[in-house]
């Protein structure tokens, strides 16, 4: 059986036919199917496609990565024991222990500038007190073994029946404080 080839005329593949008015559609999509498959391997309209995807949907580009920038400063090795060494870890705890104290002062102060000043001049439930801290009274001289009170002045305590007063008291000055 003859294939659809070999039924056209060779003078249209050689380009020596004298009518170029007339073609032969099946050499005309096998001339098409030729030039392609001549210019480029893929697809014929591959190029275009791919533009075309590109321009709607664009491929993400790339977060920038942050360069981590070392902060700590390396240190010469040494002996850990040797006394240079030690007297800088020791100066640099005390600096910390330092700067610690000196924050937490702060933030007591201004606690304290919060807190009704009742609370701080009255002390109620001496039991946990009186084992750790032994305080006499500066009024009587005894230890303290009740509610006490704290004198403004002179920050001295005293029992609060030793001085007559209540809980309710916010401002006590003791006896030696009111004389001078």
């Amino acid at each position: 059986m003859p294939s659809r080839i070999t039924e056209v005329d060779i003078g249209v593949f050689n380009g020596n036919e004298a009518n170029n008015d007339i073609i032969d559609p099946t050499t005309a999509t096998e001339d098409r199917l030729n030039e392609s498959l001549c210019i480029s391997p893929g697809t014929s309209g591959s190029a275009k496609i791919a533009s075309a995807l590109m321009k709607l949907s664009p491929l993400p580009e790339a977060s920038k990565r942050r360069l981590a920038t070392r902060k700590r400063r390396a240190e010469k090795s040494e002996v850990l024991t040797g006394s240079p060494f030690k007297e800088r870890l020791e100066k640099k705890k005390n600096e910390k222990d330092a700067k610690e104290e000196r924050k937490r002062r702060k933030c007591s102060k201004m606690l304290n500038l919060h807190e009704p000043s009742t609370s701080a001049n009255v002390l109620v439930g001496s039991d946990e007190a009186s084992g750790s801290n032994e305080t006499f009274c500066i009024l009587c001289g005894e230890n303290f073994e009740e509610d006490w009170i704290q004198c403004e002045d002179c920050k001295g305590w005293a029992h609060e029946k030793c001085t007559n007063t209540d809980n309710s008291t916010v401002h006590y000055r003791c006896d030696k404080c009111l004389q001078m």
